[in-house]
């Protein structure tokens, strides 16, 4: 798994772990709405430090989304259940997927569900968000997706969805952006090429 580039733990040089399982549902400050949001939050062992660190789900996704890329054992969280069910988790994209598995050995619960989440990334929908802050990669945008586009200056930004059909960009004045940071400016596909919904209701 891999951690959001914003995140403390990142900036320290963790950047990579592995789940090894969930905290109790808390809640969380959306930082984009004042709201509140229930999550639990992923356990994750860090590759470089060892240490285990409680991180929002938002802050964890897979380190290279896509067919080539199908969780392992690896991945998945099993906890046995007082009526002696299994129950399966793991983190898919960024967000938490479980399943309670009745009288299945913990061998059988773990490949049914293995088999169930991967048969469904062969073709995802979409694929977590992901963040971009090298020269190459900001030409790479300007270049296709927003070639036609009046944008402001930006040092990284975000994608939402699939590389091939993205749902969303979001671009940010900072090359290191704060999870709490706002983006300046967000685009989205609409019917003459991508707009910028903030601009338009402006």
């Amino acid at each position: 798994m891999q951690l959001h580039a914003a995140t403390s733990e990142w900036m320290q040089g963790d950047r990579y772990g592995t789940v090894t399982g969930f905290g109790a549902l808390r809640t969380y400050m959306d930082s984009e709405t004042g709201g509140t949001v229930a999550a639990r939050p992923v356990l994750v062992k860090l590759d470089k430090s060892g240490r285990t660190k409680r991180l929002h789900p938002d802050n964890v996704y897979l380190a290279n989304p896509g067919k080539s890329d199908a969780l392992t054992e690896r991945d998945v969280s099993v906890t046995r259940l007082h009526n002696g069910a299994w129950e399966v988790a793991a983190i898919v994209g960024n967000q938490r997927r479980h399943k309670t598995y009745y009288q299945y050995t913990k061998r059988e619960a773990v490949r049914d569900f293995l088999e169930e989440v991967n048969e469904v990334r062969v073709n995802p929908p979409g694929s977590s968000p992901r963040f971009y802050n090298e020269k190459d990669d900001r030409q790479w945008l300007l270049d296709t997706l927003l070639r036609n586009a009046e944008h402001g200056h930006f040092q990284s930004y975000i994608i939402y969805g699939n590389d091939d059909y993205p749902e969303r960009v979001a671009l940010f004045s900072k090359k290191e952006p704060f999870i709490t940071d706002s983006p300046s400016e967000v685009w989205e596909p609409g019917i003459d090429g991508w707009e910028n919904p903030m601009r338009a209701n402006g």
